[in-house]
């Protein structure tokens, strides 16, 4: 990913706590004749000392076919974004851009075929995201599981390097960045607009 110096982030604790804020990515790797890209949340966890994203692929989708283990892939993340007008500017003589964050992950897919541990990754996300149903879904009847079990590959990507992109107006200046912010800020609570306005908040000019 090309990332200008001053939109470039190396602080892993942001980086970790964006994918787990954005848990939506596209997992990418090299396809027989294109890049094959697949949709899908993911879970990051610690162990061992290494950090993984955990996930899983349907059974039918062959994407999950093409890759061998040990593979390389990327995961890309993306979060909110917003149009930037050059009316927030000093001078006439702008255009515009757009402010995005995104991360990407590199890593090595280690593909998992015990039940055991593909059911520990749907818990590990269950639980992520909807943890009062984690115990409902503990009670599900033991075939079913094994059933459903099978038409999912469960796999984890274990990180080699982080690459973070947060393009927040960081080139501009200070009063250029208060215009931008206070714009953004006026949108609806929840807007990514809004959203991109409070990370330009926490991350200052290098």
């Amino acid at each position: 990913m090309y990332i200008p110096p001053h939109f470039r982030n190396e602080n892993e604790k942001e980086l970790t706590a964006f994918i787990t804020h954005h848990p939506m990515a596209m997992i990418a790797s090299n396809g027989e004749t294109v890049p094959d890209v697949t949709h899908l949340p993911f879970h990051l966890v610690q162990s061992g000392g290494k950090q993984f994203l955990e996930s899983h692929f349907s059974a039918a989708n062959p994407h999950a076919g093409t890759l061998s283990e040990n593979a390389e892939v990327i995961v890309i993340f993306s979060g909110p974004n917003a149009y930037i007008s050059p009316v927030h500017y000093e001078k006439p003589q702008n255009v515009p851009t757009w402010n995005f964050i995104a991360v990407h992950v590199h890593g090595k897919i280690h593909f998992h075929t015990e039940e055991d541990r593909s059911l520990e990754i749907l818990r590990n996300t269950i639980g992520a995201h909807d943890p009062a149903w984690l115990e409902n879904f503990n009670a599900l009847d033991t075939s079913y599981l094994s059933a459903m079990i099978k038409g999912i590959r469960a796999f984890s990507v274990e990180i080699t390097a982080f690459e973070g992109k947060y393009k927040l107006s960081q080139n501009r200046t200070g009063s250029e960045r208060k215009n931008i912010t206070d714009h953004l800020s006026l949108f609806p609570e929840g807007a990514p607009q809004q959203e991109i306005s409070g990370y330009m908040s926490r991350n200052k000019k290098p």
